[in-house]
């Protein structure tokens, strides 16, 4: 990784330096440095909405109980994140070059209203699958899976608005961030509030 870094930025020096000018080249490093700072926003943000629950599992649940934690996570919510990555690799090309955006957000929000029961079906389904390939070992309780399969499907459908936004710009990044920033908040208050009362199912 480090190798390719250091290529590129070898490579990027004698492109700018054969085809262009100081000018170009600050407003180019201008914008990249500002998609950035967005970025390295997203990504504190996307610390904010999966860590909180297991670290502060850790301080007030057993250990088996953080084991069994990581297993609905995994088997809800990391998948559904999975999912929406591999979706998002076709959407966000769509919604680049979709001069009518408003009408593919408006497509967009009736996708997800009438596929919001079958997906969460297919995510508690997943899960059960999940808990069963396990064994015997793992308690399956299906209230808490529920909970997770939720969090799973409202994960999914935040993700994919998120990369809808990105596609508008970079106005539309700082936006999906700053939401993020706000809900990893909420997340990270809800889970002091709930862990110690609900415990595993206060995580989800």
């Amino acid at each position: 990784m480090l190798f390719r870094s250091l290529w590129g930025f070898y490579d990027g020096r004698i492109r700018f330096g054969r085809f262009g000018n100081i000018t170009d080249m600050s407003k180019i490093a201008r914008k990249l440095i500002s998609y950035g700072l967005v970025v390295a926003l997203g990504g504190v943000a996307s610390a904010l909405l999966l860590a909180p629950a297991r670290l502060i599992a850790h301080r007030y649940l057993s250990a088996p109980e953080v084991g069994i934690l990581a297993v609905y996570q995994s088997g809800s919510i990391e998948m559904a994140l999975f999912m929406y990555a591999i979706i998002a690799q076709v959407l966000f090309p769509i919604a680049s070059r979709t001069p009518d955006k408003a009408m593919l957000q408006m497509k967009m929000n009736h996708a997800i209203r009438i596929t919001a029961i079958p997906c969460f079906i297919a995510l508690i389904s997943l899960l059960t699958l999940y808990f069963k390939l396990l064994g015997k070992h793992y308690p399956y309780d299906w209230s808490t899976a529920g909970v997770y399969s939720l969090a799973a499907y409202l994960s999914f459908v935040f993700g994919i608005v998120s990369w809808y936004y990105a596609a508008v710009g970079k106005k539309g990044v700082l936006a999906a961030c700053l939401a993020s920033l706000v809900s990893g908040g909420i997340n990270w208050g809800a889970c002091w509030m709930l862990i110690p009362r609900f415990h595993i199912m206060g995580a989800g």
